[in-house]
């Protein structure tokens, strides 16, 4: 099989006429998979020709209606079986025998563009699986577009094997359980071929707004590249990978620690850097790196742009692209849940450690007589415990909203008198703070739950003591709806309804929240900046939030780096005054 493959290589580097070359492949095609009949169109003048056949027929214009032109404008390879049950077959420009079992279709691609197709009538009983001679047929259009451009760094003879092997692998991606696996195989094929040190295959995550590792190749600067985590990489923290992303400009360039510092930390000297696409979109890139001081070569670029255009369309048109999208998902959901669980056992047992230390240290004293410890040290117990419990009270709460048995148990509440008694309540636990309570109304009555709403206060007034330095002041707010700042997406938006609401505020002057981060902070989890230095489950703005949506309410923020962040909560009120 191999041969077949190399005798077209052969013929390419030694020259031969492309329409010699052409033919050679239909003859091959038809050794390979015993074809009955092979052909191959190709666009020129605009207008799509038969340039090759196994019927010696002669060269003629296909019509632009035909079932070949609308397999060269779809740009993808196609299998009809069995052909009469199809009605695309009956637009085919050449007759079949009753008995040909299918046709399949493969397309020729140039610079981007599909230019033509290698087509085939089949046998009715072929040696293979139709979709299993697609794939051969796909890598023997590979070999005419390979013909069409006339390149020369895969034709030395050292590497056509590899790079026959490659475009079989590429071809076969539709029909790998793993894409993961099968993307790693190409990475490092490409590799040994490049004679490179590492290759990257790196797609966009809109989950994560990360350059994340598609495949890898197996090499000890691999590993290592592994170790420094660059298997993730932000998409706007890296110039090089953007720009070839977002522009298609191919990166061809020495490596210093100003353009990619990670990489030239690991002594990486060259880079080459490709567009993986299709006609219409960019869906990635691939990285070739070398340790050596000597820049990669235009054949390197070449061979590359040339796999970076079929890779594209095998990951476009088998949408294999949603497949990587979704293990992305599930990858971060796992971070999540596993940092999550990680995060609160650490604080449930801080939380418990002091609670059993201060026990038994009073209990000492208490031995000796010393009663003067006993105050402090119910006070302190008192403190951890609250935490621990409200910590496994979260994780019960968003276990009820995932499952869709969130209770909300409504009475008529005036939010002014919950609101000052929760602002006391919080001055009670913060000596180091200042905790103000200012209100434009005497009264505001609306249907709520009481102790959910009590949540919310809560939560916010102590997030705000948690990231105030010592000494700041808090400010819970409350006031009418139209005297309040209110974002461009918020689910009040008629007069009537801005009369109707209430808005709540609670603001500090602490560390503030970065601007990447702000859409964000009410998912699961979320800790932000200020995680290494206050404890949490990071639920809490999670859990808030559905209150306020259940509710009939919204919820936002504003925050400005360094000067502090206000949480604001819509509510419908039944009257205020």
């Amino acid at each position: 099989m191999l041969n077949e493959f190399d005798s077209v290589v052969a013929a390419i580097e030694a020259g031969w006429e492309l329409d010699d070359i052409l033919q050679l492949i239909i003859t091959n095609s038809q050794l390979l998979l015993d074809l009955q009949h092979s052909y191959i169109v190709l666009y020129e003048a605009e207008q799509l020709w038969l340039k090759a056949n196994s019927n010696n027929l002669p060269t003629r214009v296909l019509a632009p209606t035909s079932a070949e032109a609308r397999v060269v404008a779809m740009g993808r390879a196609v299998a009809l079986e069995p052909i009469q049950a199809l009605p695309l077959w009956r637009t085919l420009e050449f007759a079949f025998k009753p008995e040909a079992r299918g046709w399949i279709s493969a397309p020729i691609r140039l610079n981007g563009h599909t230019v033509g197709a290698l087509a085939a009538f089949t046998e009715p009983t072929p040696n293979e699986p139709l979709r299993e001679s697609l794939r051969f047929m796909t890598v023997l259009a590979d070999l005419a577009a390979l013909a069409l451009e006339r390149g020369q760094f895969w034709l030395r003879h050292q590497r056509r094997s590899q790079f026959i092997a490659l475009l079989r692998t590429i071809s076969g991606i539709s029909q790998q359980p793993s894409l993961g696996d099968l993307a790693h195989t190409i990475a490092q094929q490409l590799c040994e071929i490049g004679n490179a040190d590492l290759a990257l295959i790196y797609i966009p995550s809109p989950e994560t707004e990360e350059f994340v590792t598609l495949g890898m190749s197996e090499t000890p600067l691999a590993l290592q590249v592994r170790e420094q985590g660059l298997d993730h990489i932000p998409l706007a923290s890296n110039a090089l990978l953007h720009e070839c992303y977002q522009s298609g400009h191919v990166q061809r360039l020495a490596l210093t620690a100003e353009n990619w510092p990670e990489l030239a930390q690991l002594g990486v000297q060259h880079v080459l850097i490709v567009p993986i696409h299709d006609t219409h979109e960019r869906l990635g890139v691939i990285v070739l790196a070398s340790l050596e001081d000597t820049q990669f070569d235009d054949d390197a670029l070449n061979f590359l742009n040339f796999i970076g255009v079929r890779l594209g369309y095998a990951l476009k048109n088998e949408n294999l692209l949603e497949e990587v999208v979704q293990a992305e998902r599930r990858r971060i959901s796992e971070d999540e849940r596993s940092n999550f669980i990680a995060s609160v056992a650490h604080d449930l047992k801080n939380a418990l450690t002091t609670v059993i230390g201060t026990t038994q240290l009073a209990m000492r004293k208490l031995r000796r007589g010393d009663q003067t410890y006993s105050e402090k040290a119910f006070t302190t117990i008192a403190t951890k415990s609250q935490q621990a419990l409200q910590l496994i009270e979260d994780m019960v709460d968003v276990s009820r909203l995932e499952q869709g048995t969130f209770r909300l148990f409504m009475q008529n509440v005036d939010l002014v008198q919950l609101a000052a008694d929760e602002v006391e309540a919080a001055q009670g636990l913060s000596q180091q703070h200042t905790i103000k309570f200012e209100s434009n109304l005497d009264h505001c009555e609306l249907a709520a739950d009481q102790q959910r709403l009590r949540q919310v206060l809560t939560n916010l007034l102590i997030n705000a003591i948690r990231y105030s330095p010592n000494g700041g002041t808090i400010t819970l707010r409350i006031m009418p709806a139209d005297q309040a700042p209110m974002p461009t997406n918020a689910s009040i938006s008629s007069e009537s309804e801005l009369e109707q609401a209430v808005v709540l505020s609670v603001s500090d002057h602490g560390m503030g929240i970065p601007s990447h981060e702000l859409g964000y902070i009410f998912e699961r989890f979320y800790r932000g900046q200020g995680s290494t230095v206050a404890s949490g489950s990071g639920l809490g703005l999670y859990i808030s939030a559905a209150i306020m949506a259940q509710h009939g309410g919204k919820m936002w923020v504003e925050s400005q780096l360094h000067h502090g962040t206000t949480f604001y909560c819509s509510l419908p009120a039944a009257r205020v005054q």
